[in-house]
């Protein structure tokens, strides 16, 4: 009734990406929803490209600021992790015996890195990716890629953005070797030392 059509926001990406018209598509969904298998099959077959927008001019007080080499990276990869699939799990863990270990770990390597939880739980799910290789998994090509290593990655804030610095097989790592990894690489990443 208001000239807006009915589409699903996966369905309206998926036909922004592709330049199809939802105008020229009947959706199958509820109520005539535009689903994403409508749009997939629209493109299959061919379906009116979507009209050009014309481009917007700025206003006057916008300012455009150029990024770093870094920040296109983090923007690159920040919207390809868009293609993911996105879920959360939420659970209780009593982390008594965690803290306690750590408490040892600290004492036993007081002279060198001091294990955190942080690298307590690398190793935890490096040990479950190599149990669980499916989850250790690439899709790509229309295959899963299964991998024979956990090589994981860290988030760690840096003062233009956030880098995730990958530390390789964590499997075969003592929690030790994972903390003395992890300082390494969080202090070449907040000095701007990483290469990629």
């Amino acid at each position: 009734s208001n000239g807006r059509i009915k589409a699903s926001p996966l369905a309206r990406r998926i036909a922004r990406e592709r330049g199809i018209d939802l105008a020229a598509i009947a959706g199958t969904g509820p109520e005539g929803r535009v689903v994403a298998e409508d749009v997939e099959r629209a493109a299959a077959s061919g379906a009116p490209a979507a009209p050009a927008a014309a481009p917007q001019p700025l206003p006057q007080d916008v300012e455009v600021v150029q990024l770093s080499a870094m920040r296109k990276t983090i923007a690159r990869r920040l919207t390809a992790a868009w293609q993911a699939p996105v879920f959360q799990l939420g659970i209780t863990a009593d982390m008594g015996r965690a803290l306690e270990l750590r408490e040892r770990l600290v004492e036993l390597h007081a002279d060198g890195t001091k294990p955190t939880i942080s690298d307590l739980l690398t190793k935890v799910c490096a040990s479950a990716l190599m149990r669980h290789r499916e989850v250790n998994a690439l899709y790509q090509d229309d295959a899963l890629e299964l991998h024979p290593t956990a090589n994981i990655g860290i988030a760690v804030a840096v003062p233009n953005g956030l880098v995730v610095p990958v530390i390789p097989g964590v499997e075969r790592k003592s929690i030790a070797e994972i903390a003395a990894h992890r300082a390494a690489v969080v202090d070449r990443a907040r000095s701007g030392k990483l290469q990629q």
